[in-house]
């Protein structure tokens, strides 16, 4: 299949001889929708990154009006940002401008997380009985996940008297892959971003993991916690009220692994028509 000719136009000297390639995997269920699975993979490249979503729900009705593939590819020395919809066989150019702007929709993956926060304090304010207690337990076993291997964490966060939000994950202590990839990530996005003196590109802008650590931050909390040693790949978050459960979600890392540079990783399909977006 060939590629989009718009993109063989970048200079050959931007090639280089490997590119590092991650998978996550998120699951949810959202109400009257029913099982929800997110997955996102990420290639990097120095000069190169290109990342993708893919929802599929499971219920076949609901599948037909949200099950979708998008992405972005950036490219060092090219003006503009290339987003596509695979399912539409699509894509559009995006400036700078327009994609890194405060309303755009697509940039809420920490939004996201900031949600399930406020949503929470906001019920234990309401039931005026907030305490404020976490715990966190770390098990001395390995558990291979992924064909990681982990140590298990245990983070309890009591948010009321009858609320209660619990963590596992599965953490790695090194991962040198994912250091090299979000050093490439940050570079290339920050060289893009037309806002650097008025705001940073957030640390977690293109992360798709949520953990005890960030939402603990949220609280903005003078409660000392034990740090998890290490980095997550895998986690599960409970939310329960008077004793039963009301909400879950759960991420993990499935892929991350360094591969030959393959400059077809940063194109489309020259089937994919050009549309033009407001």
């Amino acid at each position: 299949m060939r590629l989009a000719f718009i993109w063989l136009l970048v200079p050959i000297s931007f090639a280089q001889d490997i590119q590092i390639n991650s998978t996550y995997l998120m699951k949810m269920i959202v109400p009257y929708v029913g099982p929800v699975e997110l997955t996102t993979n990420q290639i990097v490249a120095s000069g190169f990154f290109r990342s993708s979503e893919k929802v599929d729900a499971k219920k076949w009705i609901v599948s037909q009006f949200l099950d979708e593939e998008r992405g972005n590819i950036f490219i060092e020395g090219v003006e503009n940002i290339l987003s596509y919809n695979k399912e539409d066989e699509e894509y559009w150019i995006e400036s700078p401008e327009d994609f890194f702007s405060s309303s755009d929709s697509r940039k809420k993956e920490k939004g996201f997380i900031k949600f399930l926060f406020l949503e929470t304090d906001k019920i234990s304010k309401e039931d005026n009985k907030i305490t404020n207690k976490i715990e966190r337990i770390e098990d001395d076993r390995f558990i291979t996940v992924n064909g990681f291997r982990t140590k298990k964490w245990i983070t309890t966060i009591f948010m009321t008297e009858d609320k209660k939000v619990i963590f596992e994950e599965w953490c790695v202590d090194t991962l040198p892959l994912l250091v090299i990839i979000d050093s490439l990530k940050e570079d290339i996005t920050e060289k893009f971003n037309p806002y650097q003196d008025s705001k940073r590109i957030d640390e977690s802008e293109f992360d798709p993991f949520l953990s005890s650590e960030l939402f603990i931050r949220m609280m903005e909390t003078d409660i000392y916690v034990k740090p998890i040693k290490g980095h997550p790949v895998k986690m599960n978050m409970t939310i329960y009220k008077n004793k039963g459960e009301v909400f879950s979600i759960g991420f993990e890392m499935l892929e991350l692994y360094a591969s030959p540079f393959d400059a077809s990783s940063f194109s489309i399909p020259e089937k994919f028509k050009r549309i033009k977006i407001n």
